[in-house]
């Protein structure tokens, strides 16, 4: 889903619009007297949703990957800099080496700040982390449509795929939208508010954990349990 989409299904959602409300009209509605606070506060709230979201790890996990060619025998632990994904680690869900015979070693590990210690690291191969993303902040500039002046049709939907940032489309259909109803209703009607925030977050344990990633064909070894 796009973040279009989205913000078309929230609007809609809060003023129970029917199938009036959608992609295609939602930027025109932006100056409609009655959906024009819903219209312009919906991008906010959907960020202020995500935000409540993340904690529980239902965002599909997301996977660093580094090759690991030159081990110094003789140190005793592996410094990994994670200054390029940093920001984007909500926590990290698991380190596992694969090496040349396509063994995987899960790692113990220790973030600290920007950097990933490992511990007794002896091999080389390739380095995977798995992790829960943190969410970035959507802006106007992931929302808006853009034009291309060579089509003749009004316009595309080119905002950003939500799926591509680890949303998938049940939190953006049976999640988000209660909890940007539930927001924006808070003044209005304060127990309605919460009826449907208690609904969202209802929805949300029914989604598969973000965790629930494809486990490989191989043996895997484990420092104290060895292979299994």
């Amino acid at each position: 889903m796009t973040l279009k989409e989205l913000v078309a299904n929230c609007v809609r959602f809060v003023v129970q619009a029917g199938d009036d409300i959608n992609s295609e009209n939602i930027e025109d509605l932006k100056d409609t007297p009655n959906y024009r606070d819903f219209v312009n506060n919906a991008l906010p709230e959907i960020n202020r949703a995500i935000q409540e979201i993340t904690p529980f790890k239902k965002f599909q996990l997301k996977i660093w990957e580094k090759e690991i060619e030159d081990v110094d025998y003789t140190s005793a632990h592996l410094e990994i800099d994670l200054s390029e994904i940093s920001s984007e680690i909500y926590q990290i869900y698991k380190v596992e080496l694969i090496d040349k015979n396509g063994y995987i070693t899960l790692l113990e590990y220790r973030k600290e700040g920007k950097k990933l210690r490992i511990v007794n690291f002896k091999k080389t191969g390739k380095l995977i982390i798995r992790y829960y993303p943190r969410i970035r902040l959507l802006s106007e500039a992931d929302y808006l449509a853009y034009y291309d002046a060579n089509v003749v049709e009004k316009e595309k939907d080119l905002s950003i795929d939500l799926n591509e940032l680890g949303i998938d489309d049940m939190i953006c259909n049976s999640v988000i939208p209660y909890l940007v109803k539930a927001q924006l209703w808070q003044e209005i009607e304060p127990e309605l508010a919460q009826l449907q925030r208690n609904t969202g977050l209802q929805n949300l344990s029914m989604v598969i954990d973000g965790d629930n990633d494809e486990p490989y064909q191989t043996r895997v070894f484990n420092s104290i349990k060895g292979w299994f």
